[in-house]
This record gives C-alpha cells, sequence and structure tokens, in this order.
C-alpha cells in the first residue's frame, strides 16, 4: 500500500475517534463528507509532482477547526486549522519534515485569508477546497451556509439584483456574482481550473433558472424545482440539518424519505427536467449520488 493510501486510513480512523468527532460540529457545509470529497479531489489534481502525503494530511484536516462564516475569527480559521493539523499528525507519527508543508497547504487553502500559496500541494488543496464550492455541491452548500446564517434565499423582486447593489449578507444567490462566479479565475492548477470552469457553467444556469422560476417564468414558482431546493437548504441551516443522507442522497435505495432531516430529500422524487440536469451534474460531483 502507497504511504498516501495509509495516512487515509489512519485520518479516517482518527476522524471516526473520541478527538475527531469532538472536532466536528453541525454544520453540513463542512461536514466529513465535504472533507472527503475535498480529498478524492485533491488526489485527483496531485500528478506526480506532489507529495501525496502531505496533500492527503492537509486536505483532511483544512477543516479540523471550523470557525463559522460570519465569525470576527474566520479570516483566522486557516492558521488555526493548521496549527491543529500539526498537533494531530505529528501524534500521529507523520513524517516531522512534512509538518511544515501541511501547515502551509492548510493554512493557504482560506478564500478568506488571503495566503500565497508557495508550494504545488498548497495549490492543489486550496483547488480542491474551491471546486467543492461550485457546481452542484456548491448550490446546496451556498443555500444551507445561508440559511445558517439568517439569510433569505433570494430576493423574490429583483433576484438577478439588475436594479439593485448586490449584497450577499442578505441573499444567497447575490454570493453566486460576489464570491462563487470569481473562484475558477483563482485556480492554481489546470485541471483544477477546467473543472471549475465548467462546474461554474453549471453555477451560473443555475442561477438564472432560479431568477426564472421566482419572476414566474417557468410556472408556479412554489412549485419549482429550484425554489424548493434552495428553500430545504436554507431551512436545513437554519435548523442545522443535514444536506442528504450520507449513503443515498437521492433516495435511490427506496429508503424512506425524511425532508425534516435531508434537505435533498425535500425534491428526491422531482422528475422536472431541471431536476434531472440538477441530479445527473451532483453525481458527478458526489461518488453516492445515482442519477
Amino acid at each position: 500500500m502507497d504511504s498516501w493510501a495509509e495516512w487515509c486510513e489512519k485520518l479516517e480512523g482518527w476522524w471516526a475517534g473520541d478527538e475527531g468527532r469532538a472536532c466536528a460540529d453541525d454544520d453540513a457545509a463542512h461536514d466529513l463528507s465535504h472533507v472527503r470529497r475535498v480529498v478524492k479531489a485533491a488526489l485527483e489534481l496531485s500528478g506526480d509532482a506532489a507529495d501525496r502525503d502531505v496533500v492527503v494530511a492537509a486536505a483532511y484536516l483544512h477543516d479540523v477547526v471550523n470557525v463559522p462564516k460570519g465569525d470576527p475569527r474566520r479570516a483566522d480559521a486557516s492558521r488555526l486549522s493548521a496549527a491543529r493539523a500539526a498537533e494531530v499528525l505529528a501524534a500521529l507519527g507523520f513524517p516531522e519534515r512534512k509538518l511544515d508543508l501541511v501547515r502551509h497547504a492548510v493554512a493557504a487553502h482560506s478564500f478568506s485569508a488571503q495566503i500565497p500559496c508557495e508550494t504545488r500541494e498548497a495549490e492543489i488543496v486550496q483547488d480542491a477546497d474551491r471546486l467543492d464550492a461550485v457546481g452542484a455541491i456548491g448550490v446546496l452548500r451556498c443555500f444551507y451556509v445561508s440559511g445558517c446564517l439568517g439569510r433569505a434565499c433570494y430576493d423574490p423582486v429583483d433576484p438577478l439584483a439588475e436594479g439593485r447593489a448586490l449584497d450577499d449578507a442578505a441573499y444567497a444567490l447575490d454570493h453566486f456574482p460576489v464570491k462563487l462566479f470569481t473562484l475558477e479565475g483563482t485556480m492554481a492548477t489546470a485541471a483544477g481550473a477546467a473543472a471549475a470552469a465548467a462546474r461554474t457553467v453549471f453555477l451560473r444556469g443555475f442561477r438564472d433558472g432560479l431568477a426564472k422560476d421566482v419572476r414566474g417564468g417557468g410556472g408556479d414558482a412554489d412549485e419549482a424545482f429550484r425554489v424548493r431546493l434552495a428553500r430545504a437548504c436554507c431551512a436545513a441551516g437554519a435548523a442545522r440539518g443535514a444536506l442528504f443522507h450520507p449513503a443515498d442522497p437521492c433516495g435511490a435505495s427506496g429508503r424512506a424519505l425524511r425532508p425534516t432531516e435531508y434537505a435533498l430529500d425535500a425534491v428526491a422524487h422531482d422528475q422536472s427536467p431541471a431536476a434531472q440536469s440538477f441530479f445527473s451534474q451532483l453525481a458527478l460531483e458526489v461518488p453516492s449520488v445515482k442519477a
């Protein structure tokens, strides 16, 4: 077994243990599912030039200290995670000579920290984390976080902010152009940039479609898939619920749907073209989704 694969096993074990569970909180946008998606993306971006031990360690522990968005300490979250990651890894026997590389990769991954990447491993982990903010999974996470912060899904009168200033402190949909659409331009790896560009095309289409639904162009706005999805994710964030069932996000196994527990269950059986497009994209991004 490659050493990086052994570190995957060790860090999965750490997250399953008492220390890992103590670090976990009720933020479904930054939970272990998010961590695993970042690890998977980071490995796919690694190639032969990166130290995969460092990439895996940094990806698994990049959010080990999760300061909520909106908290005044938010800009320090990645630095706090970097220090904690080094402690965890040292206790697990990670090579001491590589700890500084992990510290830097963890500290530099954060958008708000604005720390320039100085190593290939840091670029990879940063790109992998940012990929999880765009595409279908980015839609879910954006509305969820906005619900956590008590923000509305969108401005019902002017959802695209055509006659007002963008305000993502008030509306989740405004966060798309304020930040999410800009991420593809910040990617450091060629593969990351290509993936982000494709996901951003989807993100733009979702925003335009949601705005059309809100304005009534797609029929009854209250029945439109994108409207119901956005509202379900915001409600889950407000209640600190889960975005989706970890093993069966779309209810494909025939399990009983629990929309009060899982946001995606509220729309899981929707057969509209918008729903099918969304689930197909999500299946590309989240391995457990069956389109």
